[in-house]
């Protein structure tokens, strides 16, 4: 049989003689090369990205181009100053006000079992508009369900109705009043939502530790207590990403029955290149940083109730108690 495939006109195609004509695929395999410092037609791909070459979704052609990108974009969508811990801000509340808020947050993101990039990206878009809007005391409540609900339509598959977010409210916030908020806040913003979530960096790094679970588990807590801590609120996604895996990777250390074997003791180049260049061995900034991150958890200088509540359940293998421990123990 002749292997060639003839062109058809467009006019003399139909679904009968499409159907009825011949067709060969000819397939060309092009191997993936480890990235090695050289050009290639090939696109390259970094020796840690050889991990998860498989996993289309992490799409290892292209993840060191994405972060790039996700590393430009973070100071444009982050609070431009620190609004709880500078009391000259025209937009100054105290601390313990944004704690009941976020606690809030947190109690609702777990009712509605949604993603913890909402919740994350939903804490994001609070302080963003606090620290730039006047908002009364008032409606602090309908801006929370509104950063929840925006946060929702950006991350989750299946979006909870609006009016589960009035119904939570218990008649503080209508339907109405959300669609309202929602238009401000988002006008507010400039419409630009594109957060580089903390937990994208996150999973970054944890790659480079073979995807260790328990390293990761408690990384995500530590992630989410940095978020709800009023210390943070103006800090880049990367660094409070690279906080969260340096102390998850001290406190897997220190726990391990041989300290110095293993990949979860070190702080490596990749590390500090992955992480957007902090190296904890020569950061001031990171480890006085990380001292008040320690101090908050001996200590919380707020109170986050249901954040804690979640992390001492069972659930999650009394997270919170194990974290505290280390903290307590630290000099």
């Amino acid at each position: 049989m002749d292997k060639r495939v003839e062109r058809v006109p467009l006019a003399e195609v139909s679904a009968s003689n499409v159907l009825s004509q011949p067709v060969t695929i000819s397939s060309s395999k092009r191997k993936l090369e480890v990235y090695d410092g050289e050009e290639t037609p090939v696109k390259k791909v970094k020796v840690v990205d050889q991990v998860a070459i498989r996993d289309v979704a992490t799409v290892p052609e292209y993840s060191t181009d994405i972060f790039k990108n996700l590393f430009k974009s973070e100071e444009d969508t982050i609070p431009s100053h620190n609004y709880l811990l500078d009391e000259k801000s025209e937009y100054h509340i105290r601390a313990n006000m944004r704690a009941i808020l976020v606690d809030w947050l947190v109690d609702v993101h777990r009712n509605f079992k949604c993603l913890p990039e909402t919740l994350l990206l939903a804490i994001n878009i609070l302080d963003r508009v606090l620290s730039s809007t006047k908002v009364s005391v008032s409606k602090l409540q309908l801006v929370v369900v509104t950063s929840l609900f925006i946060a929702c339509k950006y991350e989750e598959v299946k979006l909870p109705k609006i009016a589960n977010f009035a119904y939570i409210t218990d008649g503080a916030a209508t339907v109405e009043d959300i669609r309202e908020a929602e238009f401000n806040i988002l006008e507010t913003l400039r419409f630009n939502i594109n957060w580089p979530n903390p937990l994208n960096f996150l999973r970054r790094l944890s790659q480079i530790d073979d995807y260790n679970y328990e390293l990761r588990d408690i990384a995500k807590f530590v992630l989410e207590f940095i978020m709800c801590t009023h210390y943070f609120v103006n800090y880049k996604p990367s660094f409070l990403s690279a906080m969260a895996i340096y102390l998850s990777k001290r406190i897997c250390n220190d726990e391990s029955s041989n300290h110095n074997e293993g990949i979860l003791t070190t702080w490596s180049a990749t590390h500090t290149e992955y992480s957007g260049g902090i190296n904890p061995n020569n950061d001031p900034k990171f480890n006085d940083s990380l001292n008040v991150l320690i101090d908050e958890f001996k200590q919380p200088s707020n109170s986050t109730k249901s954040l804690l509540a979640k992390y001492k359940a069972n659930t999650y293998h009394g997270m919170f108690f194990r974290v505290q421990d280390w903290c307590l123990n630290y000099i």
